[in-house]
């Protein structure tokens, strides 16, 4: 039998016939023993217990405690795994959205051709002066004028072509002409940004000898292709001729006896070869016989021949209705704007606002 009993008060252990709690002082008799005895030694035990399981956590709270973890990481998973695809697809759109025209990536070659014709033109100078960098410095202001810039344009745009591919994120030009490098991609475009990838050695200012055969008269009722006379041929230069034979041309194209006319107009070439208007002329009668590649071959090289604006101005016109009649609205922009860059007239710029009219209908920007 135990000797020793609770504290009703504190819960300490104390001698059975304590009348008195050595622990916390409180006087005890045996009705308060009787009545506070069970309550006190419950919360004997809680505390017991507590301090045994202190720092372990119940199986509730550790099940619970899974299931959140559980959520926790599968819902962070998702929103990496979203974030992760949503940025791919906004840059997808916005890339499908922002690829760069044609007219882009024309702006962006002449401005290159332009920059390169330039440099090389100065590095020449330079070299011819021994370095005189003075010298360089004025050549470089002569070859920055608006004249110059226009003219290096329109010597690289006889002298070679574009070809423009869009594809569904981006969009690349090609450029063709009679350098080894014939064929090559030379700008890049994605994201509303064109890049420029040539050299000076991928593109000429200047066309070179072909070898066409010499001009045969064509039949007055057959689309029979006359051709222009042999460059290597000695031609003779002739101009009293040729402005006699293009005129006679002019006649027989308003006369509309467009095989005459033709084979008026390849006369007056055939006395002076560097009778520009007589170039353009050929071109609409060829036209105006359903021949557009060979009307745009003839005036391409007809501004091989001419450094007048008026004449300029007039041949990229031709072209522009030219390629507009094939439907190739872009090239026919980028020759009216060629037109009308050359010299001012409202007939040039109510075609580029056709165009530019025409492609917003279409493309819808």
């Amino acid at each position: 039998m135990t000797d020793t009993k609770n504290c009703p008060y504190c819960g300490e252990e104390i001698r059975l016939k304590a009348k008195k709690c050595k622990h916390c002082k409180e006087m005890l008799d045996a009705e308060d023993f009787q009545h506070l005895a069970p309550t006190i030694e419950n919360q004997h035990k809680e505390i017991v217990n507590a301090e045994n399981t202190k720092g372990k956590t119940p199986p509730e709270a550790a099940e619970l405690t899974g299931i959140k973890a559980f959520f926790f990481y599968i819902s962070t998973s998702i929103f990496i795994l979203i974030t992760t695809l949503w940025i791919p697809i906004v840059l997808i759109v916005i890339a499908t959205f922002t690829v760069p025209s044609e007219n882009s990536h024309i702006r962006s070659i002449e401005k290159e051709v332009v920059e390169l014709t330039q440099e090389q033109t100065s590095n020449f100078v330079q070299l011819l002066l021994g370095g005189n960098n003075g010298s360089a410095e004025l050549v470089d202001f002569a070859f920055s004028t608006d004249a110059v810039n226009t003219g290096i344009i329109n010597k690289f745009n006889a002298s070679n072509t574009l070809e423009y591919k869009k594809s569904w994120l981006w969009s690349t030009t090609k450029i063709i002409n009679k350098t080894p490098n014939s064929g090559m991609t030379i700008s890049y475009g994605f994201f509303g940004f064109v890049f420029t990838d040539f050299d000076f050695k991928d593109f000429i200012l200047q066309q070179e000898d072909n070898t066409q055969t010499k001009q045969t008269k064509p039949q007055s009722n057959s689309k029979t292709t006359p051709v222009l006379p042999n460059k290597k041929e000695p031609v003779v230069q002739n101009r009293q001729e040729a402005l006699k034979y293009n005129d006679l041309g002019t006649k027989a194209y308003q006369a509309k006896d467009y095989p005459t006319a033709i084979d008026y107009y390849l006369k007056a070439i055939s006395n002076n070869k560097e009778l520009a208007q007589a170039y353009g002329n050929l071109g609409l009668a060829y036209q105006k016989q359903g021949q557009l590649d060979l009307a745009i071959e003839t005036s391409l090289e007809g501004l091989y021949y001419t450094k007048k604006n008026t004449e300029v101005a007039s041949i990229n016109y031709n072209l522009g209705k030219f390629y507009e009649q094939k439907k190739d609205y872009p090239q026919a922009l980028r020759r009216y704007e060629l037109a009308q860059m050359n010299q001012s007239n409202p007939t040039y710029q109510k075609a580029i606002e056709r165009i530019h009219q025409f492609l917003e209908n279409i493309y819808g920007n």
